[in-house]
């Protein structure tokens, strides 16, 4: 159980520091996302409780460095942070973690923009130490994908309705990367078709459009149940991807979004079905969902909330990440 020190969020974070990134049978740790979310999102007063109830779920760390990968990552990722300062570390490691983005379902990029997002807030040393660890897991998970060309003419929606396949797929038991690699099919020739699209030359509205386009296949998409909780990830990776942005320079900002184009599609053709559906009204305010999503202490509840939240104080389509959202919280299945 964590004793107060400083902030709820600082705590966590100094406690989460002595586990390793991944439990269990290679699953990402959620928790260091989550209670940044909580904070984020007005409740850290769940934090604690929500770092007692996982703890006993994750794995220690060993004591010597030289005996943990994970551990030599992170000391090279806080000798960077150190030198340069935070958001330039970023971009000091963005070969290792930006065109990989999609490595272990998404979760080193969605680290990094929680960790972000956090030292926006107060650049406290837990939350430097924090991005340290983010940096560190992205760069060991990392799986990269080409990225689009820029030379598209189409409307990215209509490239992506078109690449939907025609019957939902069914995600079979186990870890997502692995599959969404295999299922993409000919790579050189989904890049092709992506490269149809056209995004705005301006990298964080292109980010946005990746956002919105994630929320229409999560809120729209006839897909099979099994699916549902993989096409999750899409909308909470895509908007981790804006809070990179926001830190990178131009250029590396444009190859981002261009490389997180790709993996969305191929979260799109591997897990994905018809978009077909249309945007339903939801009876219920953002305020009702938020609260229902944090009491169900389900990671993946409230980190779509953080996305959520994300999205509305930027202007978005409120009807459909209410939806987005909705959806996820009425549908437990899968």
């Amino acid at each position: 159980m964590i004793t107060p020190s400083g902030s709820a969020l600082d705590a966590a974070l100094v406690e989460l520091a002595r586990y390793q990134p991944e439990y269990g049978a290679a699953l990402s740790s959620h928790v260091p996302m989550v209670v940044e979310a909580l904070d984020r999102l007005g409740h850290a007063a769940q934090i604690g409780d929500h770092v007692a109830r996982w703890s006993p779920r994750l794995r220690p760390r060993p004591s010597r460095t030289d005996a943990d990968d994970f551990g030599s990552r992170v000391e090279a990722a806080h000798a960077t942070i150190a030198e340069l300062g935070p958001a330039p570390a970023v971009g000091a490691w963005f070969e290792r973690i930006g065109p990989g983005l999609v490595g272990g379902a998404f979760h080193g990029t969605l680290r990094i923009g929680h960790a972000l997002r956090g030292l926006a807030r107060s650049a406290t040393p837990a939350r430097l130490g924090e991005l340290g660890h983010a940096l560190a897991y992205a760069a060991m998970v990392a799986a990269p994908l080409p990225a689009m060309r820029g030379d598209g003419t189409r409307p990215l929606t209509e490239v992506f309705a078109a690449l939907a396949p025609l019957r939902p797929q069914v995600k079979a038991p186990g870890l997502i990367t692995p599959q969404l690699l295999t299922g993409l099919g000919d790579l050189a020739q989904l890049v092709a078709q992506v490269s149809e699209a056209r995004l705005p030359d301006e990298p964080a509205r292109a980010a946005r459009v990746l956002r919105d386009t994630a929320a229409q296949i999560f809120a729209r998409g006839s897909y099979h149940p099994s699916a549902r909780f993989t096409l999750l990830h899409g909308v909470t990776g895509m908007d981790a991807v804006i809070a990179l942005v926001e830190v990178l320079s131009d250029a590396q900002a444009l190859r981002l979004v261009r490389h997180a184009a790709v993996a969305l599609a191929g979260l799109l053709v591997a897990f994905g079905g018809p978009l077909d559906r249309p945007v339903p009204s939801i009876d219920r305010s953002w305020s009702q969902l938020l609260a229902a999503a944090v009491a169900s202490g389900d990671d993946h509840a409230i980190k779509l909330a953080s996305a959520v939240h994300e999205a509305l104080v930027t202007g978005a389509d409120r009807e459909l990440y209410l939806a987005a959202l909705a959806r996820w919280l009425d549908k437990p299945e899968g």
